[in-house]
């Protein structure tokens, strides 16, 4: 499955009425933060990202270049951390 369509279906699947879905404001929040991802991690398939993809990427938005402020870089560190759950339990298949 393409990381694209990973992170929509995520969207579709935290919208809803169950306890651990989340708010709009959240879902406006992490958006940009998942899109953004998808853009610059250079893996087409969800299958193929492993932990160090994700310190690679974490790494780089730390980078002073990129100007974000610890604040934004948690979010998008629990951004991806809820998608990274959501995916291993509803998309990848072991």
């Amino acid at each position: 499955m393409k990381l694209s369509d990973a992170v929509e279906g995520f969207f579709i699947c935290k919208t809803g009425n169950h306890k651990d879905d989340l708010s709009p404001a959240t879902i406006r929040l992490y958006q940009p933060f998942l899109s953004y991802s998808t853009q610059t991690a250079k893996i087409l398939g969800i299958e193929s990202i492993t932990p160090r993809d994700l310190e690679r990427f974490m790494v780089g938005l730390a980078k002073s270049e990129h100007g974000l402020s610890s604040y934004i870089q948690k979010n998008c560190y629990e951004a991806i951390r809820l998608f990274e759950n959501w995916a291993l339990d509803s998309v990848i298949v072991k």
